[in-house]
């Protein structure tokens, strides 16, 4: 009963504290790289030649695939980063922005 009691306080932390304007900017730079990654997919799937990596969507996905996964993954980040105290928010947040980072980097090369 104790852990289902501090599981359901973890969102009045996370309010009370609330995050600071770094951490705004990392949440808003992990979306904005999770829906560029997604937008940079589908227009490389366009191409018959390239085929997608991710073995969750298959090799070739249709674009309603590859944005509901990233709307998928967009809303998680949201949920984590809103619900969760101050130092567990980086810790959803800060590895979306180093794996998606170098991930659009590349795919910007297929425009």
């Amino acid at each position: 009963m104790k852990w289902l009691i501090l599981f359901l306080a973890l969102p009045l932390q996370a309010k009370a504290a609330g995050p600071s304007p770094v951490e705004v900017s990392m949440f808003v730079a992990a979306e904005a790289l999770i829906a560029a990654d997604a937008a940079l997919t589908v227009h490389a799937l366009r191409d018959p030649m390239r085929v997608e990596d991710n073995p969750l969507l298959g090799r070739r996905p249709s674009a309603a695939k590859v944005c509901g996964a990233a709307g998928l993954s967009m809303a998680g980040v949201a949920l984590g980063f809103w619900l969760l105290p101050a130092p567990w928010r980086d810790a959803v947040v800060l590895p979306v922005v180093f794996v998606e980072t170098p991930n659009v980097g590349l795919m910007l090369r297929f425009l």
